[in-house]
């Protein structure tokens, strides 16, 4: 039977974060998300008091041994609850400060600053890069203090000059922003237009020795032909990445897989775990993990959804060494929770919240699916497909109110096109080992490339034809948010009559 999330006092405290952090004026203003995004995380939280509130009133009426017990059950998620609200707020307001050039935007000509990322290309011949300020330069040579992170975009030609300096790097940038048109919607995060770059300091010897490590990994998988889709599931990077192929991940609904997640994190922590955990024991093996996927991390990037999977990776290895029971739910809620209060600005992304809600779905909806589809489907096949149908209902209305679409697709085409893709990933790693192995890898190495070359074949294919279904489009935002409350309300009663009816056939011993 599905655990109770509302019996987790954490739980509570997460969805209370969400709610003081998300639900505020300010998201709607100055992030330009739709109102409705902030009011579902409200709606949660309100929701889980008053469903609390219901329960403990029907307890308190009618057991009369347990009042106690059950009024200090409902005080303690309250409290939580409470608490995830002002842990929301402080989050919040780390982030009002907007970026400042210190002069109007429409009079810089230049700025100052270092890269906060590795610079990238885009589609459409141009690349960009995040950018944090330091100074800036206006008409005449006025001259100001900066701050704040903003938005690069810098001609493709300029790649080639810039593409091996790493995060830290210091730069100057000549330019202009780019200031919407009267009537226009305010851009995000402020948006810089850069003619030329210009390095006047290299980065810290440790981003350095990360740059040159990364380039070295680029360098290895560019010049095959599925180079481009292995730098993508391992490292991020999709500039040698084919455009159509990114494409079609994303009509097939699954361009998840291509964005660093749990997934990826798990592969690389299982194969971790494979090789040290016979000789060094699993504790001192799980430990030497967490810190492998810590370096990892630090070698891709510190991307939202990645840096959920690495906080709850780092959490559970530590509750396994104290011999603490694991719930997961527990570990979800409070990666959030440091992630909103540490990396603020991560939790703003569509993709942190897209991969929290994710998870949280396949915790809380996975078993409730799987209820349903027992008996209809294999348990081998009706596992995965609970989690991938969880997944996809619980991240709906976030998915619709920034996207405008759903693809109902990705609920089959994941359940061939992730697996098929962790086997390639599993491979690309295993022949990038054999490249240091001058002798071995010359008959090994090709091999699995071409295996590799053939399942980089079938994964185009797939997301190809899964492409081609279209999805639903959906624009009222404020209804939608309404019907999904409803089918999760009665989604949950009908798996607990479900679950009632079945628990009355119990077998004869």
């Amino acid at each position: 039977m599905v655990d109770n999330p509302l019996k987790v006092p954490i739980f509570s405290a997460a969805l209370g974060a969400a709610s003081g952090f998300y639900s505020f004026n300010f998201v709607s203003s100055y992030l330009n998300i739709n109102v409705y995004v902030p009011a579902l995380f409200f709606a949660a939280g309100v929701l889980v008091c008053a469903v609390n509130g219901m329960v403990f009133l029907k307890e308190f009426i009618f057991s009369f041994r347990d009042r106690d017990r059950r009024l200090e059950e409902f005080r303690i998620i309250f409290f939580f609850l409470l608490t995830g609200i002002m842990l929301g707020t402080a989050a919040y307001t780390t982030q009002m400060k907007k970026p400042s050039a210190g002069i109007p935007f429409e009079k810089v000509t230049g700025l100052s600053g270092y890269f906060v990322d590795d610079p990238h290309l885009l589609a459409g011949g141009s690349g960009a890069f995040t950018f944090s300020m330091i100074s800036s330069r206006g008409k005449g040579g006025v001259e100001a203090s900066a701050a704040g992170l903003i938005q690069v975009f810098f001609p493709e030609a300029l790649y080639d000059s810039i593409k091996s300096r790493g995060r830290g790097t210091k730069i100057f940038i000549d330019g202009s922003f780019l200031i919407p048109q009267e009537g226009k919607t305010q851009y995000n995060t402020p948006r810089f237009r850069a003619r030329s770059i210009h390095v006047y300091e290299d980065s810290s010897w440790l981003q350095s020795a990360r740059t040159r490590t990364r380039w070295t990994i680029i360098n290895t998988f560019e010049g095959s032909h599925w180079g481009g889709l292995a730098l993508a599931l391992l490292l991020g990077v999709r500039d040698y990445l084919d455009t159509g192929m990114a494409e079609h991940y994303k009509a097939a609904g699954c361009s998840h897989v291509l964005a660093l997640s749990g997934m990826h994190l798990g592969i690389i922590s299982a194969l971790a775990a494979f090789i040290l955990k016979k000789p060094l024991g699993l504790v001192k093996a799980s430990v030497l993990g967490a810190f492998l996927i810590i370096g990892y991390v630090f070698l891709v990037g510190a991307q939202a959804s990645l840096m959920r999977a690495a906080i709850m990776s780092t959490l559970g290895t530590f509750v396994m060494v104290k011999g603490w029971k694991r719930n997961m739910i527990s570990l979800l809620s409070a990666a959030f929770i440091i992630q909103t209060l540490i990396f603020p600005s991560s939790a703003m992304t569509v993709s942190c919240i897209l991969s929290y809600l994710a998870l949280a779905g396949i915790l809380i909806l996975g078993p409730v699916c799987l209820e349903f589809l027992k008996g209809w489907l294999p348990e081998m096949l009706a596992n995965p497909l609970a989690a991938s149908l969880a997944a996809f209902l619980a991240t709906i209305p976030v998915t619709a109110v920034f996207f405008g679409m759903i693809r109902p697709i990705g609920i089959a085409a994941g359940l061939v096109i992730v697996p098929v893709s962790t086997l390639f990933m599993i491979l690309s790693i295993a022949w990038f080992g054999l490249q240091a192995l001058p002798f071995i890898h010359v008959i090994a190495g090709k091999l699995i490339g071409k295996v590799l070359d053939f399942l980089y074949t079938v994964l185009d294919l797939m997301v190809l034809e899964a492409g081609k279904i279209p999805g639903l489009s959906l624009t009222n935002h404020a209804l939608l948010v309404i019907i999904c409350i409803v089918m999760y309300i009665i989604l949950f009663l009908a798996y607990k009559i479900l679950r009632n009816i079945r628990t009355r056939f119990v077998p004869f011993a």
